[in-house]
């Protein structure tokens, strides 16, 4: 049976982290390692994390005596990996019945398939949940144009559904320290961009809204600069897709001028002249990439 390493990372999530735990615990699919990454909480994660590792061998914790950051966290967690798959896990969302067994499925059977992703819920699942079997859903291989073009209207992957195959994630590296706010929609570029990726059409993970939410912090200007930078840097292999890959990046271009374009008037109108000069300079590489 393949194994699939899971890392739950948690920074001030104590009062989360014993439901995401045990969603994966309690999976359809036994071969799991939970490995809990405690970036030096201040709230009562280390008594929760030690209950569960006394509770159950396949959960491991690691606490960090400094507070690292997601990043730093994440890329941690990719060079512990070393069971077949792979899964990012914040201790504030959970597992659904049977999600690791849905994946694990699609990767087992095909082996080009470098990442797993699927629906995801932005509420509180039914307690009744629990006792649903495994949906038996096969996984579509997503066209890479299509889903890179997706992935600039919107970064519509929810991590906590993104099952990798381990030596996949290893070859491509880790998350880049450069792009906090936008290093998961980076990594989802360079799946597409080297591997297939699979899709279920079904939900895998509850994404859990709440007032501490990280992706709260991560919005407006900076949100904008870095979601543009991640994609400027994989235009040149977006080009080079098979068939569709020279329109693709043209509408890539066009769609970040517009956007930064209408950006620059607003700072403009406001008053805030550095943010505008800042869009400017990034418009630069954008329109000067254009070619036939």
């Amino acid at each position: 049976m393949s194994r699939i390493d899971v890392a739950v990372t948690c920074y001030n999530y104590a009062r989360f982290l014993r439901q995401c735990v045990e969603s994966v615990l309690s999976q359809s699919h036994r071969d799991c390692r939970v490995i809990i990454f405690d970036d030096a909480s201040t709230d009562e994660t280390p008594v929760v994390s030690a209950a569960l590792a006394a509770e159950d061998d396949r959960v491991r914790v690691l606490r960090h005596p400094v507070n690292l950051g997601h990043i730093a966290t994440y890329n941690e967690a990719i060079r512990l990996a070393d069971g077949d798959y792979f899964l990012l896990l914040s201790a504030d969302d959970l597992l659904l019945p049977g999600a690791i067994e849905r994946a694990v499925s699609v990767l087992d059977s095909q082996s080009d398939v470098g990442l797993v992703i699927g629906r995801s819920l932005h509420l509180e699942p039914p307690k009744s949940a629990a006792g649903k079997p495994p949906d038996s859903t096969v996984g579509a291989v997503l066209d890479p144009a299509a889903f890179i073009w997706g992935l600039v209207l919107e970064n519509w992957v929810a991590t906590a559904t993104a099952i990798a195959r381990t030596s996949v994630q290893k070859k491509l590296g880790g998350y880049l320290a450069a792009l906090p706010h936008s290093g998961d929609m980076e990594m989802w570029l360079r799946f597409a961009l080297h591997s297939r990726v699979a899709y279920l059409d079904v939900p895998q993970a509850v994404y859990r809204q709440h007032e501490a939410n990280m992706s709260r912090a991560y919005s407006g200007f900076d949100d904008f600069m870095q979601r543009n930078a991640a994609i400027l840097m994989h235009l040149e292999a977006i080009r080079a897709l098979p068939r569709h890959g020279k329109s693709l990046e043209w509408r890539i271009r066009l769609r970040l001028l517009g956007l930064s374009f209408l950006r620059t008037v607003l700072a403009l109108t406001r008053g805030e002249f550095s943010r505008a000069r800042s869009l400017l300079a990034g418009m630069l590489p954008l329109a000067g990439g254009f070619r036939p």
